[in-house]
This record gives C-alpha cells, sequence and structure tokens, in this order.
C-alpha cells in the first residue's frame, strides 16, 4: 500500500504540472530523510487526514514560483504578491486533492485541508517521528521539490507507518514509466541552479 501512496503523489503531480505548463516534468530520484527540513523561498503546505495522515509540501525558490502562475495565469507576474501566492497555494491544493482521488479508487481515503503557504528562505519545521519522501521535480518554469511526510495505516486496521519506510528501495524507474517522467541527476533538487 505505501507504494502505491507514493506514486499516486508522484502521478498525480507530474498530471497536473504537464497540463498547467504543457510538458510533463521530470521526476528525479526519490530520497527518505528524518530530518529537520529548512523551506524553500516559497513552501506549499497541504494537511492530509484519514486512510493517510501528515503534510504535503511543495518547495521552490520565488523565480519558480512567479514563472509557474506566470503560466497558469497567461500573463507575466514580476512579484511574490496576493495571485501569485494563491495560484501556488493552489496548484498544491490540486496536486493533493487529485493523488486523493487516485487513492480513492485503491480504497484508501484521505481528506485534505486548505493550503497554507510559507514564504522566506529557511524556515526550520521537523516532522517529528515521520520520515519523508522527498521527489524533486524539474519543470520547464524550474524546479519543485515534493516532501511526502505520511503515514498509511495498515490494511489489518492496526497503527499508521511512515510511507517512506517501503519506499528506500525504489527507483525512479518504479514510478516514471507510470508517472511519464524520466530521472534528474543527483541533487538536482528545488534549490539546484538552473
Amino acid at each position: 500500500m505505501h507504494f502505491g501512496v507514493v506514486t499516486a503523489f508522484v502521478e498525480a503531480a507530474v498530471d497536473v504540472l504537464a497540463q498547467e505548463l504543457g510538458e510533463p516534468p521530470q521526476a528525479g530520484e526519490m530520497r527518505t530523510q528524518r530530518s529537520t527540513h529548512a523551506t524553500e523561498e516559497v513552501t506549499v503546505l497541504v494537511g492530509v487526514t484519514g486512510h493517510v495522515r501528515g503534510m504535503v509540501l511543495y518547495g521552490m525558490s520565488e523565480r519558480t514560483a512567479l514563472a509557474l502562475a506566470s503560466r497558469m495565469l497567461g500573463e507575466r507576474r514580476t512579484a511574490l504578491d496576493e495571485i501569485v501566492q494563491s495560484g501556488v497555494a493552489e496548484l498544491g491544493n490540486v496536486i493533493t486533492g487529485i493523488a486523493g482521488q487516485v487513492l480513492e479508487t485503491r480504497g484508501i481515503t484521505i481528506v485534505i485541508s486548505p493550503p497554507a503557504l510559507l514564504v522566506g528562505n529557511g524556515v526550520t519545521f521537523s516532522t517529528v517521528d515521520i520520515r519523508r519522501v522527498t521527489v524533486p521535480l524539474v519543470t520547464q518554469a524550474g524546479n519543485l521539490a515534493m516532501h511526502l511526510a505520511l503515514e498509511a495505516a495498515s490494511p489489518q486496521g492496526g497503527p499508521h507507518r511512515s510511507v517512506a519506510a517501503e519506499t528506500s528501495a525504489l527507483s525512479p524507474a518504479g514510478y516514471s514509466a507510470t508517472a511519464a517522467a524520466e530521472s534528474t541527476p543527483a541533487g538536482a533538487g528545488a534549490d539546484a541552479p538552473r
């Protein structure tokens, strides 16, 4: 079940970004992390409850946020104003919502919270005991990092377990065919130079 959770989010991200940008992103190598996380310049946070619980974060540079919003709105945006912030937050909300729809077809129900937006590089937060799965996404608008700090309930109704616990053996090939994405070089996360 855990692999299905991660792939649902990767599929949703690839589909939504391809629709918004006209070209699918490339998904980089999936990593698991337990450390405290410092946010990128712009980070969308969406809470998740239900059979899967935790949070999903979409981190990017301000430049990427502006480029994404410009593409989504069909007009050049040069300031991280309320319209850009709303557009980027909604992008994270849509990706998470579509992942929820995919999971629903697999018998996994989630409820998502309205998105929150953190602006400012280096805001530190911890997912405490939940390991994060991080998937870099390289788009023509810039790089994003999708962080999945999620726990899934066991099919037998036992305690929730981190989805990262069973994904460490996965390679990009394990999800890129489904998501129509290719691997990126190591280190090509949200902060990698373009």
